[in-house]
């Protein structure tokens, strides 16, 4: 009031009423329901940042290892709670939404259908990536720079601290009782009819049988030798014939032989 930004001071909220003039007004108080309050806790700073970070975690997970698991499954499930209280709050729109299913797509397709690691995989994290971001600006980006800043921030840590948490369990779960229990650990030697890897190119038409599910990694056996391989981007059952088609390099390509 002494700088002129206040006209009058009022104590309580009958005061309020008094002042304009409503003292017989009806006064209706709203209260919260429960979904209200979990949409508020999963936007809170601290909450979206764990959840991003889960996200991560998740994807990061599966793109270093074949299939599709609990960490990827995990990863999803909190990626959606964070986009779908921010589209509640209207923090997030159809946009980001839409980008956010692009990117997950793209990875899935990188994971299981195609080969290596590519373009689609790279796209995929890139779409994911902005649509946290721009969700986590909120519906101004280019004038509010705090939440640009903020947003950085809160992605940055997530990221971090997914990266920590994939370094701590690959250095400590593995002398877990817990995971020797899940895990085969049991040397596979190459007398035991193992070979990860042939040094030449003398299989390149070889046939031989799919002693698990290409998806599109596996193991086959030719000619008694057990060998990791890939498919050329199909899906192929257990105990399928196959032909190699190509060794690039490293990597051991086949094909499904059709009756």
């Amino acid at each position: 009031m002494k700088y002129g930004i206040a006209d009058t001071l009022l104590n309580n909220f009958n005061e309020l009423l008094a002042a304009f003039d409503l003292n017989k007004a009806e006064v209706v108080t709203v209260h919260s329901n429960w979904a209200e309050g979990v949409v508020r806790f999963l936007n809170n700073p601290v909450v979206s940042s764990i959840l991003i970070m889960i996200g991560f975690f998740g994807l990061i997970a599966e793109i270093k290892s074949p299939g599709w698991g609990v960490p990827g499954t995990a990863g999803l499930i909190a990626l959606t709670l964070f986009f779908g209280s921010s589209y509640i709050l209207e923090l997030a729109s159809i946009l980001e939404i839409l980008m956010f299913i692009g990117g997950v797509v793209l990875i899935i397709l990188e994971i299981f259908v195609i080969p290596g690691f590519g373009i689609a995989g790279i796209s995929g994290i890139i779409l994911v990536i902005v649509s946290l971001f721009l969700s986590l600006v909120g519906s101004e980006p280019f004038f509010d720079m705090d939440s640009i800043s903020q947003a950085i921030v809160q992605l940055s840590t997530s990221l971090l601290g997914a990266l920590i948490l994939i370094f701590i369990l690959a250095k400590f779960l593995p002398k877990t009782s817990v995971f020797k229990r899940f895990v085969l650990s049991v040397e596979e030697k190459t007398e035991h009819g193992f070979v990860s890897r042939p040094n030449s190119k003398d299989l390149v038409g070889a046939e031989g049988i799919a002693v698990t599910t290409l998806r599109p990694a596996g193991t086959v056996e030719i000619e008694g030798k057990r060998i990791d391989v890939v498919t050329e981007s199909e899906y192929i059952e257990q105990g399928k014939k196959v032909r190699v088609t190509e060794v690039d390099g490293m990597k051991i390509i086949v094909r499904e032989l059709k009756k």
